[in-house]
């Protein structure tokens, strides 16, 4: 996941968050080309630059790009995460689009939508 940055001293964590020794994008995509029905989506959030060579795999598999969401930390910063959605169904892209996490010192309203089911702390907050 976390492609250039310095490699965290625990091992499980760094063999989650940088899997030098883990899982491939080539290796993922193969796992799901094999495990991926008719009907069936596969989600993954990744960097941006591993998802470029992920959609490039992808599509050679014949899984098509049906929904993306890319996140910034805040309006001034690169986008540094990525959520997409693929199935083996060839039919229009639905959807394409930015989310921004944080406006000033609070998340934003997309942010508190995406988020909340998966951060309690979210549960209460308001956005400006």
């Amino acid at each position: 996941f976390f492609i250039n940055d310095l490699p965290n001293p625990t091992h499980n964590r760094k063999l989650a968050r940088h899997g030098q020794e883990g899982l491939s994008i080539e290796a993922l995509i193969q796992g799901v080309n094999s495990l991926l029905q008719a009907q069936g989506k596969f989600h993954v959030m990744l960097p941006p630059q591993v998802m470029e060579r992920l959609l490039i795999l992808a599509a050679d598999q014949g899984l098509f790009l049906q929904e993306r969401c890319r996140v910034k930390h805040n309006s001034g910063k690169a986008v540094h995460l990525e959520f997409a959605v693929f199935s083996r169904e060839r039919q229009a892209f639905i959807s394409d689009e930015e989310i921004v996490l944080k406006e000033g010192n609070a998340y934003s309203r997309q942010a508190i939508t995406l988020l909340s089911p998966y951060y309690l702390f979210l549960n209460g907050e308001s956005a400006q």
